[in-house]
């Protein structure tokens, strides 16, 4: 039914509802893919269209956890994987809120996906596998080795400040192992030593004090160093 109508000349391909939302987003949004199909065949059908909160059909994909409908849209090879929606997420980053390891995978593998790229809140998808506590994915996407570990957000935090931050302890170990700004301060001048020190996280004090980088006489907003 849906090839016939998309075969007559006045087919409303890409017309957009009052949530403007194409028959495309539609279909992704509820995850029809028999209807996702016949419309990426069609040639005139633009996959970039977005909605009235900024989501693409490949936003709705993801955010749907739909892994078929998701590598479909991106064989077809006209679907943005760097569009952002009106909070500033990309694809790779609603994957990565959602904790789905498979479509991350299948983002930053087969597409020119920027892992930098900041949302609203300057954050980049790396932020996104420390607050959901997602090891795993935070795992992935260190691996890559593209993931800029010192961008700092809105709070003036960087993935390794935000995990001592959150107590996300484990977080904080594994970015260890990568190149951080291990000085830099939080709004309240700390740095990850005072979170550590503070929270008695013994195994990170000593990670801490072995890098030659770390200061030990940094001193926060009151005047205080970690050893005072």
């Amino acid at each position: 039914m849906i090839k016939e109508i998309l075969a007559t000349e006045k087919a409303p391909t890409n017309s957009q509802d009052s949530h403007g939302l194409t028959p495309l987003a539609w279909a992704c949004l509820t995850l029809d893919l028999d209807a996702v199909s016949p419309l990426l065949e069609a040639d005139l059908v633009d996959l970039n269209i977005a909605d009235n909160n900024g989501y693409t059909p490949l936003h709705h994909a993801v955010e749907g956890r739909s892994v078929p409908i998701t590598t479909a849209l991106i064989a077809a090879g006209k679907a943005s994987v760097g569009m952002k929606n009106k909070d500033g997420y990309t694809p790779l980053s609603l994957a990565c809120l959602n904790g789905n390891t498979t479509l991350v995978k299948y983002i930053l593998y087969n597409c020119q996906a920027d892992i930098n790229t900041q949302d609203r809140y300057g954050r980049i998808p790396v932020y996104n596998c420390i607050w959901m506590e997602d090891v795993d994915m935070l795992c992935l996407t260190l691996q890559i080795g593209q993931a800029n570990l010192n961008v700092v957000d809105n709070l003036w935090c960087i993935p390794l400040l935000l995990s001592a931050y959150q107590s996300k302890w484990y977080s904080a170990y594994l970015l260890l192992n990568y190149k951080e700004a291990v000085n830099m301060k939080d709004q309240q001048g700390r740095t990850v030593l005072f979170w550590a020190i503070m929270h008695g996280q013994t195994d990170i004090v000593r990670l801490l004090i072995s890098p030659e980088q770390t200061a030990l006489n940094v001193r926060n907003g009151e005047g205080l160093t970690p050893l005072s």
